[in-house]
């Protein structure tokens, strides 16, 4: 599957230190203003560190994701977050959509989730092209400013956050996608079996 070196992924981000600090039990994450599913107050945290454009995360986001929010999610028991991480490899096609999704967030955080969704159904399947892209969130939303949206993507500025999730990623040992951590442990593969057990310790516990 998707799985890199940090150092080969995007060498020029090592160097950069945290920009503030979220701790949980284990990895050391900065969480404000990041989307999220879920309870704020919910005991356990859940984070994705994931490529639009990866196969592995599209699965992931099909099959194990929906039973995550079925069983954990929306009963309150787990608060999931998404962080961005494009691998080089999958640019410029990633980071096009990782910048998509955030420009969403950015003027309407309840609906980066449609457009998170939608990126995944529709990957490799469209044009990374800011117009298409545009569209895409146009189709997925409602109420949007889309020429604000379209400005955004263009913009340096939400290229700057995506990479700020990435440093994220590379400051937790972050290799590839999809990494997931629970409490703070990075899970050793994203199934739901392993998921779930680590999560019901966590309640347990």
């Amino acid at each position: 599957m998707a799985v890199v070196l940090a150092a080969v992924i995007i060498p020029q981000l090592l160097e950069a230190g945290n920009i503030g600090e979220e701790t949980t039990d284990g990895a050391s994450f900065t969480l404000e203003d990041e989307p999220f599913l879920g309870d704020e107050n919910a005991s356990v945290t859940v984070v994705e560190f994931g490529d639009f454009y990866c196969p592995s995360c599209k699965s992931f986001n099909d099959g194990v994701k929906p039973r995550l929010e079925s069983n954990y999610i929306e009963t309150g028991d787990v608060k999931f977050y998404y962080l961005d991480f494009p691998l080089s490899f999958h640019d410029p096609q990633a980071t096009a959509a990782a910048v998509a999704a955030e420009c969403t967030y950015q003027q309407n955080n309840s609906q980066f989730w449609p457009v998170h969704d939608a990126l995944y159904d529709q990957q490799r399947n469209i044009d990374y092209t800011p117009d298409r892209l545009t569209q895409l969130v146009e189709e997925n939303t409602e109420g949007l400013d889309y020429e604000e949206i379209r400005s955004c993507i263009a913009n340096q500025e939400t290229r700057d956050r995506v990479q700020a999730d990435q440093r994220e990623g590379l400051n937790n040992n972050v290799q590839g996608t999809p990494t997931i951590f629970v409490n703070g442990e990075e899970a050793g593969d994203f199934s739901y079996s392993t998921l779930s057990r680590m999560i019901d310790r966590e309640l347990e516990g």
